[in-house]
């Protein structure tokens, strides 16, 4: 089998003047193409710069929607592009590298279906990548990212939604003028949510090397519309008011102690928390409970109370054939459930009468590769009882 590298090397043994010349053959968006794949698919965890591109967090390639490696022109200099589209966002990736294969970018908070495109706007050439997803099952969004040189490197300089379309209401923002220093931009009356236009402009920061405005709009805006949202989200997936806002800001901080009055749970603050939130995924009865959402890593953690008088049976389709003690009473907990992206399992904890309901699900891939991560957390989980 013939292994592919990063760079293909030619040498060509010539003798002359008792020296021997060595003959590079520059790589081109083919053969990287083939390198990445040859990695996504192998077991081997370094392979020159792919491995930190990656991150160790990879799927085989039949998994992604589309790979995609391209060569593009910035300031007559070449760039490589790759971007890998996943079903799973966890696996979504945006990178640029330069001629040499140094990795100058990537970007792995992306959502939905991706798509990629140069930009010049007379004086200055931009790279701009366009998100189009749902949140909720409910809601769609486009959101755009811009790319730029900046020295030596690659930043991204600017990042926000360009449209929101919501059953009742679609709102749309236009940049209206890019220049190194500004970007103007409006929001146009819309039927319900905007009552009238709306313009404001970013000014180019030197220090964050990005984009920023006092007050965004359409962020606002977007924000209001699905905390205010009150119909019941789909059936397919147990998804959060603030999974929007997840988009916004990563929180790496460090771990949050979540007491209650019955019970205390402890779990990274990167995690956003949310109290009587409707789902249901694989529960069999529509139920409200706390929800912890971590967009990264493609996992979500749900904690439900059952009522009185009915079992945990009635709400999973799983079997609770594990049982272990945990400080003065015991647990149940089922197997862990898998198919061929996602993994789930159910746990019941029972004490005084109390009774609660903690399920896991998500991506299988990274619960594969940090299975003492996960059980750390939950197994932070009891009821306060005597």
């Amino acid at each position: 089998m013939r292994i592919i590298f990063l760079q293909i090397v030619i040498v060509s043994s010539l003798l002359i003047s008792c020296k021997e010349e060595i003959a590079y053959e520059p790589i081109d968006s083919n053969t990287l193409k083939e390198s990445i794949i040859y990695y996504l698919d192998s077991s081997k965890q370094n392979i020159g710069n792919i491995s930190s591109i990656f991150s160790n967090i990879k799927e085989p390639s039949k998994n992604y929607n589309k790979i995609i490696v391209d060569s593009i022109l910035i300031n007559n200099e070449k760039y490589f592009i790759i971007l890998a589209e996943h079903s799973v966002p966890v696996f979504n990736l945006f990178a640029i590298l330069n001629d040499s294969l140094d990795l100058l970018l990537v970007d792995n908070s992306l959502n939905g279906y991706l798509n990629y495109s140069k930009l010049n706007d007379g004086t200055t050439e931009y790279i701009q990548l366009i998100e189009n997803y749902k949140s909720l099952d409910v809601f769609n969004l486009t959101r755009l990212s811009l790319y730029k040189k900046i020295g030596d490197g690659i930043h991204l300089i600017f990042r926000g939604n360009l449209a929101f379309h919501s059953p009742k209401d679609s709102i749309v923002r236009n940049l209206t003028s890019i220049t190194d220093s500004v970007i103007i931009c409006n929001i146009p009356k819309s039927k319900f949510i905007v009552q009238n236009e709306i313009k404001y402009r970013y000014n180019f920061d030197l220090v964050s090397k990005r984009f920023i405005t006092a007050n965004d709009y359409m962020d606002s805006l977007i924000q209001k519309e699905i905390n205010n949202f009150a119909n019941e989200f789909s059936p397919n997936q147990i998804l959060n008011k603030k999974s929007y806002i997840d988009l916004l800001n990563e929180r790496f901080e460090d771990t949050t102690l979540v007491v209650k009055s019955e019970y205390e749970f402890s779990i990274p603050s990167e995690w956003i928390s949310l109290d009587n939130i409707s789902f249901y995924k694989i529960l069999k009865k529509k139920v409200k409970g706390s929800y912890f959402v971590n967009k990264r890593l493609g996992v979500n953690i749900g904690i439900i109370k059952i009522p009185e008088f009915e079992i945990s049976e009635d709400y999973v389709n799983a079997s609770f054939t594990i049982q272990k003690q945990l400080r003065n009473y015991q647990i149940r907990e089922s197997v862990v459930q898998e198919d061929i992206k996602y993994f789930s399992q159910a746990i019941e904890h029972e004490c005084d009468g109390i009774k609660y309901l903690i399920i896991i699900e998500g991506s299988k891939n990274v619960y594969r590769k940090d299975q003492e991560y996960f059980k750390n957390i939950l197994s932070s989980f009891a009821i306060n009882c005597e």
